[in-house]
């Protein structure tokens, strides 16, 4: 029994289709570009591999296409091209002790013609809301062979080794295109009732894979409530489709609506609660449930089982950000929380990144972690350093400290403020993610476990650095960024302000000391990321009056690859925030800012008493040159908190080879 605050997760007395799983902890589909259109491949076993040995129990793969004509995205993988390369992945998670089973399913009109060059077929025409791509109507003799499609695509993964299916009829679906009054306006059977092909579709999947598990996934409101599925319509679907589905994950979201369907932070948790009970009201659940609404931490899966809602947890987020974190939370430690902030873990952007995590970046890349650090592990433990030194306590500071206690090295941390965190600190406090607190609590619990000497108001100069590197010791330096002068952002233009001008300040020390109530504030953003957008909320909440500046053609362009574009357009709008875009700061007046358009004559002054500059910090420096002594995070190149954690986990794993190499 453990011994941790996961009991009920681990209550093994679950059973789909006469298969008992080992806990109630679900891992969902979710794009991860690890795969490619023919091939399962090897990193992606890996991946699935590693939440399975950390207690996930019903593992899922990503939504795998059961048609040669659908093409979702470009890394996309095809049933049943690929079952041959799935049969290692099914292999690697059921030897964990877990189920797998095959997410399977059909974008339809929501897919891409970018790779496949081919119309893109649906129920009825509608335009893809991201492309504005028309799709064309799909003919009967078509519907019939994506249903057998679905039939052959599930009969390969279970031959392949998987225990069964899931069925998406959620986001990026063909099924919830039928089932949806927005998107099917057939005049035929496919249009009298909507639900037949879904029905057909389950019918013919259960037939093909005999006594295996089969799941659904349906969206259960697509918030569009002129036209869309609601709870009591979606209930009814269910109802009628019950009997042949083992487990159901409810989730939202229409071809409108992509980001609501996994939403950031913003959205907070238990968004589903109103839409579940009226579901439950029309349908009363004897079917295993689980819930895709915001709570993304073991410890909201638990509280959650323990109502009854729900009986598996739905963990995918929480398992991307810290695959052990069943296993710590059994053996009475802690997870890392997953904060919610959809930095490394959404893929589904031009820049087709792998799947990862903002604050464990080892998430996608298991095999490359696992060698870095095994060859780290067996250097230290030969050479046998005397001690880790790091300088500095922000995030990169005190990921390295970690990471060099997961390898056996005694570490000695120096924080120059009185308190450790630096900027996650810094937005815990004021910044507009709870989630952030619980993240930093971490930390410095997990330091305090470790026995990591933690010296605060301590800085460390330059010689002091130098002496620790010439005794053998080595050094991270994770001293962050600094604010300085230069042509990209706005506090050169102090050097020649006019009296009365405004004051200008960084976004950390916005966030540090906020402006007083109904201060005008102009902020500048020039780089349309999260950092000056968290900034924004916490400036909001704190009651200034507030207008944003960007060079961008939107506000927060950036924000476009999180899912929280749109969200944070309706944020500023309800705020009454005015928003000049394409427009960037000329000079400082007596009493305000200068602003013009960046193509074209347009000229103005708005009234400020202070101006923060969201541009990027620039590496600190002045460290020594030694072998022994590595940058991380900011003081490397400020990019980000993922940057960060990769970057100290890299410098602990160098230093560790260069103590090894020199012989000391």
């Amino acid at each position: 029994m453990p011994v941790g605050s996961a009991a009920r997760l681990f209550a093994a007395d679950l059973q789909l289709a006469g298969r008992v799983l080992k806990s109630r902890a679900y891992f969902g589909p979710h794009p991860t570009n690890l795969n490619r259109r023919e091939e399962f491949r090897p990193a992606y076993g890996e991946y699935l591999a590693a939440r399975a040995a950390g207690g996930a129990a019903l593992v899922v793969t990503e939504v795998a296409s059961v048609s040669r004509e659908d093409w979702p995205y470009e890394y996309a993988p095809l049933l049943p091209a690929a079952a041959s390369s799935l049969a290692a992945t099914a292999s690697a998670v059921r030897g964990e002790g877990s189920l797998l089973v095959a997410g399977i399913g059909h974008a339809g009109g929501q897919g891409s013609s970018a790779h496949s060059q081919q119309v893109l077929w649906a129920p009825s025409p509608f335009a893809e809301t991201t492309t504005n791509e028309l799709s064309a109507e799909l003919e009967e003799e078509a519907i019939e062979a994506i249903i057998a499609d679905f039939a052959t695509a599930a009969a390969s993964a279970v031959a392949a080794g998987c225990d069964g299916v899931e069925l998406n009829a959620g986001q990026f679906s063909l099924i919830r295109q039928f089932l949806s009054p927005l998107t099917n306006q057939r005049g035929d059977r496919w249009g009298e009732d909507r639900a037949l092909f879904a029905s057909a579709v389950l019918e013919a999947v259960r037939r093909s894979v005999a006594g295996g598990v089969v799941g659904m996934r349906l969206c259960i409101d697509e918030l569009a409530p002129w036209a869309g599925i609601l709870p009591p319509r979606a209930a009814e679907i269910f109802a009628d489709l019950a009997d042949r589905v083992d487990y159901l994950v409810l989730e939202r979201g229409s071809i409108y609506t992509h980001h609501a369907t996994c939403p950031d932070f913003h959205a907070g948790t238990a968004f589903l609660d109103e839409a579940l009970a009226e579901f439950k009201a029309t349908c009363p659940l004897a079917t295993p449930l689980a819930l895709v609404d915001g709570r993304v931490t073991v410890r909201e899966a638990e509280e959650m089982l323990a109502t009854g809602e729900v009986q598996l947890a739905e963990l995918t987020r929480a398992l991307i950000a810290d695959p052990e974190a069943l296993a710590r939370l059994a053996a009475g430690g802690s997870e890392r929380p997953c904060v919610a902030c959809n930095q490394g873990c959404q893929v589904r952007d031009p820049r087709n990144p792998v799947v990862t995590c903002a604050f464990n970046p080892d998430a996608g890349h298991e095999a490359e972690a696992k060698m870095r650090d095994g060859v780290a592990r067996g250097r230290a433990r030969d050479s046998r350093p005397a001690e880790l030194l790091v300088a500095g306590g922000g995030l990169a500071g005190m990921e390295a400290a970690l990471h060099a206690t997961r390898l056996g090295i005694r570490v000695r941390l120096y924080e120059a403020s009185g308190q450790a965190g630096g900027e996650l600190a810094l937005l815990a406090g004021h910044g507009p993610n709870p989630r952030l607190a619980r993240l930093l609590e971490y930390y410095l619990s997990a330091l305090a476990t470790a026995k990591v000497e933690v010296r605060l108001s301590h800085p460390l100069t330059s010689s002091d650095l130098l002496a620790a590197a010439e005794a053998g010791n080595p050094v991270v330096v994770a001293t962050g960024g600094l604010y300085l002068p230069r042509p990209s952002n706005l506090a050169r233009l102090t050097e020649n302000a006019p009296v009365g001008s405004p004051r200008v300040v960084g976004a950390a020390q916005a966030l540090r000391e906020p402006p007083q109530t109904g201060c005008k504030v102009v902020l500048f953003d020039p780089t349309g990321g999260p950092w000056a957008m968290n900034t924004v909320d916490a400036l909001l909440t704190a009651g200034v009056s507030l207008a944003l500046v960007t060079p961008d053609r939107l506000p927060g362009s950036q924000l476009a690859l999180t899912g929280d574009l749109v969200p944070a357009a309706q944020r500023l709008a309800r705020a009454g925030v005015p928003c000049f875009t394409d427009t960037t700061v000329a000079g400082l007046t007596s009493g305000g800012v200068s602003i013009e358009e960046r193509f074209g004559p347009g000229r103005r002054t708005l009234e400020a008493e202070v101006v923060v500059d969201c541009s990027p910090a620039v590496a600190a420096g002045g460290w020594p040159e030694h072998r022994l002594i590595r940058p991380a995070g900011d003081a490397l190149a400020p990019r980000g908190w993922q940057a960060a954690v990769l970057d100290a986990r890299r410098a602990v794993a160098t230093l560790t080879a260069e103590v090894a190499d020199g012989g000391l």
